[in-house]
């Protein structure tokens, strides 16, 4: 399997934000301000932009990539994310959306997530929720 390096996927991320525009759609709804690309443990690329609603069902470019994966249905765990805001670069997923990653599968919190491009850091996931509360149940089974 080919390795993606950062570079590759900050750069699918930033393409998703090209494509998604940073654009209003209608009076209650804009996105593509924040983009995400993940990449998983066999090798694939998914990209997603967010969508901020006045209603408040917003959906992050974390989860937006999440559910493509999904959709592809290949039993895949994300082992890197780039997650970039418009004009500001990379940063950590927001609370919900480390809580919905934590979630996803045991193997979660050892997902790296990118901080600084140049230079290179990078944080695993568990380490930005230290005491996560479902531990636990993964522990169980």
């Amino acid at each position: 399997m080919k390795q993606i390096s950062w570079e590759e996927l900050y750069k699918s991320a930033e393409g998703a934000m090209q494509g998604g525009g940073g654009r209003t759609i209608s009076p209650f709804a804009k996105g593509g301000y924040v983009s995400t690309a993940i990449l998983t443990d066999k090798g694939n690329i998914y990209t997603g932009v967010n969508l901020k609603l006045e209603c408040g069902l917003d959906v992050c470019s974390e989860r937006y990539a999440a559910y493509k994966m999904f959709e592809a249905n290949k039993g895949e765990v994300i082992t890197k994310l780039v997650c970039l805001y418009k004009d500001k670069g990379p940063s950590v997923p927001c609370g919900a959306c480390k809580e919905y990653l934590m979630q996803l599968d045991k193997a979660s919190g050892e997902m790296d997530i990118l901080q600084s491009l140049n230079p290179l850091k990078t944080v695993k996931l568990k380490d930005t929720m230290p005491d996560w509360w479902g531990n636990y149940r993964y522990e169980t089974k």
